[in-house]
């Protein structure tokens, strides 16, 4: 577990670029959730997110370039004792076009545009990850100049995942905003018990959301909900073939669960490479499945509730927040853990931050 820390509510943000939180003074006031600490970069942050999902046009669909580590590269590519598959390999690459953010590619191209492309994501989701990827460099240590432990970028990835289950509770089930990004870092803590915790608590969530979309009558082929095949196919290689094998985490199950689901609503598994090689044991297996009712357990057959009382019980009393933001930190708790015993933010830094501005890496 991390070193215990005072939640403060003392001054602190960083980074090098800062923009508002909101532009517009006719813009609606969002209320701040209690989870923050009253100057805090996360806070900001999550104020310039809830912003900008309000507006209809965050749930248009947008195409997404296949994810780089999904472009059939591995390590085995470049084994020097077979140039011949290499070459092979390599010009099988080549043929997918670079990702150039729009330029030539179909990234953020409207997706009614490009039917038949099977990664698409929602504005609002893309919002999501930018202001994942800000919360993340507000917990790396590295750079801020300071050193304070050895895991601590880790287990701020931990919380942001928490953070995350409190977005799910908050929102009372609703599917809209689906994000996923690089959490390795997450997997290298040294609470390993933990972090199986944590794997399997989002695993609940997951299925829980798949049944909110069953109730809503939305899991199906034709959802609009459009995304919902390539998301399902990632999770189960995540819990499959990436958590499993490397981290000894089982998920609970959740690779059989996700196939049972898709076979019960005839979801098509698609947008990864190899993902039919990666099915055939866990789908024999998820042949014994029973997927419950969406309507079961007064609406929550997955037992949410339960689970989410138990991990807050176990890893609580509080989870989430921003006690690992190091802008949350007092100016004397940064000197101390900085290389050059200086704060690393200056005061027009910490005074962007007390006005709301998002602060995030140049």
């Amino acid at each position: 577990m991390p070193p215990k820390r005072q939640s403060t509510d003392t001054p602190g943000n960083a980074s090098k670029k800062s923009k508002p939180a909101a532009s517009n003074t006719d813009e609606p006031v969002i209320p701040r959730g209690k989870r923050w600490s009253k100057v805090s970069g996360s806070a900001n942050a999550d104020d310039g997110y809830r912003l900008q999902i309000s507006k209809p046009e965050a749930y248009a669909y947008l195409c997404l370039c296949k994810p780089l580590h999904d472009r059939g590269e591995s390590e085995d590519v470049w084994d020097e004792e077979d140039d011949e598959d290499e070459d092979e390999e390599t010009a099988d690459k080549e043929k997918q076009p670079a990702c150039d953010y729009g330029e030539t590619c179909v990234c953020l191209k409207p997706a009614a545009e490009h039917p038949e492309h099977p990664w698409v994501i929602t504005r609002a989701a893309t919002h999501k990850l930018n202001t994942l990827r800000i919360m993340g460099s507000l917990r790396d240590p590295d750079g801020f100049g300071m050193y304070t432990y050895n895991d601590h970028f880790g287990y701020g990835l931990v919380e942001l995942a928490q953070n995350l289950i409190l977005d799910f509770e908050e929102a009372k089930g609703d599917w809209k905003a689906v994000g996923r990004g690089d959490a390795d870092p997450l997997f290298q803590v040294d609470d390993g018990e933990g972090v199986a915790a944590l794997i399997n608590t989002l695993g609940i969530m997951f299925l829980t959301m798949l049944s909110t979309l069953e109730r809503e009558g939305l899991l199906k082929p034709d959802s609009e909900v459009k995304s919902v095949g390539v998301v399902m196919a990632a999770f189960i290689r995540l819990i499959a073939a990436d958590i499993g094998p490397d981290f000894g985490i089982e998920g609970d199950g959740l690779d059989k669960k996700l196939l049972a689901y898709a076979k019960k609503q005839n979801i098509e598994l698609k947008g990864l490479s190899d993902i039919e090689s990666e099915l055939e044991e866990p789908r024999a297996e998820a042949e014994e499945i029973v997927i419950p009712a969406a309507d079961a357990n007064n609406g929550d057959p997955w037992a949410w509730q339960k689970a989410l009382a138990d991990y807050k019980k176990q890893y609580g009393p509080t989870i989430g927040g921003d006690k690992l933001d190091i802008t949350t930190w007092t100016s004397a708790e940064r000197k101390k853990a900085s290389f050059d015993k200086k704060d690393p933010l200056n005061k027009k830094m910490i005074d962007a931050i007390k006005e709301g501005l998002i602060m995030q890496p140049a």
